[in-house]
């Protein structure tokens, strides 16, 4: 019997695996504001599952030609052996250019990211070829594996493993309102997610003509950022007359301001521990 091409049904079948595998394990990039997200991982799923579903039919297309052969009713000198193997590392190696371009770094070299939005292409470029080929239960199987790895692996990171990247900053300004909203636009692109803020009163008679004000956040920054450089950008903000680190427990209780002696309205100053 010689073998037959795959069903219209069955390519279907996985190609519409292959879009749900790539929207799910999007998604979870898309929400957390990551480079690539859904379009991204559901078109590089679908391509790699592509790639699959051609290895299957030049395989099957090798077979029939290869039985047809060994019948007596061609030169056995025609067969074509076939590497499918070649192709997968194709898959795989290519989408490392993909993957390059989801790894950013900062102008000031103080942080790196895109790398694990990177791996989860490189994943979801696997998973893609898996499908294609019908391996589908082990597919599901490692689809599940990354969601629970980016979302729950994740929270706990993030909540638990992480803690000692918790820091606390005492900052004296002006201009409330706008040093806080410049404080954020500063934090939001470079992911510093600011955990806990607290207002801890009003400093008069610090800078002529303006009310000082003291305020307390607790941030979280990324995994190779260095505290110090945030630190120095912050105290480098329009409005900002001294930033600190507070390392002590007591400190954090504490709702008066720290005393300073002198400081010049138009001087930027950082105290580093």
């Amino acid at each position: 019997m010689k073998p037959e091409f795959l069903p219209v049904a069955d390519i279907a079948i996985r190609i519409g695996v292959a879009l749900l595998a790539g929207v799910i394990i999007g998604f979870e990039r898309e929400i957390s504001h990551h480079p690539a997200g859904l379009k991204t991982h559901a078109l590089v799923c679908i391509g790699a599952a592509l790639s699959g579903l051609v290895t299957n039919e030049m395989a099957l297309a090798v077979a029939r030609d290869t039985a047809f052969s060994l019948a007596g009713n061609a030169d056995s000198m025609g067969r074509v052996n076939l590497d499918i193997s070649r192709i997968a590392a194709g898959v795989v190696t290519g989408i490392g250019f993909i993957g390059a371009g989801a790894i950013m770094k900062s102008k000031d070299g103080t942080i790196v990211t895109g790398i694990t939005t990177a791996a989860t292409l490189w994943v979801t470029a696997c998973i893609g070829f898996s499908i294609g080929m019908g391996y589908l239960w082990i597919s599901i199987i490692v689809i599940l594996s990354v969601f629970i790895s980016n979302v729950t692996i994740k929270y706990l990171e993030n909540n638990y493993l992480s803690t000692s990247k918790l820091r606390t900053i005492d900052m004296i300004v002006t201009r409330k309102k706008d040093t806080m909203k410049d404080i954020e636009a500063y934090c939001m692109p470079r992911r510093i997610k600011i955990r806990n803020f607290e207002y801890l009163g009003e400093i008069p008679g610090l800078v002529e003509g303006e009310m000082a004000y003291h305020l307390r956040y607790t941030v979280k920054t990324p995994s190779g950022m260095s505290f110090l450089i945030v630190l120095r950008d912050l105290a480098m903000q329009d409005n900002v007359l001294q930033v600190l680190e507070a390392t002590n427990q007591k400190d954090k209780k504490q709702k008066q301001a720290p005393e300073i002696k002198e400081v010049d309205d138009e001087e930027e100053t950082a105290d580093i521990d």
